[in-house]
């Protein structure tokens, strides 16, 4: 029988080759590529990860100046809040003060006799409230007290403070009369 012989070298040039050489040459050049794919892939992954770390950086600083501007713009809207609120306050005791202004218009200081100085109600044309007087002192504190006829002689008598006034007969007879009309 006739051996069957391979041959595993091939001519090149004019000189044999061994194919073992050649598959062991592509498989270094393989390996080679791998190898540089490999080392790219790093340096690439090394790149992305320095990147990525200096993206989380700025983001880290971005964040807190957001935090910073946040809270900066919450304690402006609470000094507004509050500048707003101290507003309406102040709004509200000048239409206080304005309403108290024109109430005492309504009334002059007056000496009701024996030197006693009290406020008395000057009415307007179609008022229908009807003639009093106001204790001083009181109205000085911004209290309106009306003062009120007491005992048997032309005497005043404020019930928020307690004092009594001795006025003369005409200052009590005004008096009596507003106490005929409802006092």
């Amino acid at each position: 029988m006739a051996e069957l012989s391979f041959h595993t070298s091939i001519p090149f040039m004019g000189a044999p080759m061994d194919l073992s050489l050649i598959t062991s040459a592509i498989s270094g050049a393989q390996t080679a590529v791998e190898l540089v794919k490999t080392a790219v892939s790093a340096r690439d992954q090394a790149k992305a990860e320095e990147a990525v770390a200096d993206t989380k950086k700025n983001l880290a600083i971005a964040y807190d100046s957001l935090l910073s501007v946040s809270q900066e713009a919450m304690k402006l809207v609470q000094q507004v809040m509050t500048e707003k609120e101290v507003s309406q306050t102040l709004r509200e005791e000048v239409k206080r003060l304005t309403a108290e202004i024109e109430d005492r218009k309504r009334y002059v200081l007056t000496n009701i006799g024996g030197g006693v100085l009290a406020y008395a109600f000057k009415p307007t044309d179609g008022e229908a409230d009807v003639a009093h007087y106001l204790c001083q002192p009181c109205m000085t504190k911004g209290h309106k007290s009306v003062l009120q006829p007491h005992g048997p002689r032309s005497n005043f008598k404020c019930h928020a403070c307690n004092a009594v006034y001795l006025a003369d007969q005409a200052s009590y007879q005004i008096a009596a009369r507003a106490r005929g009309r409802g006092f």
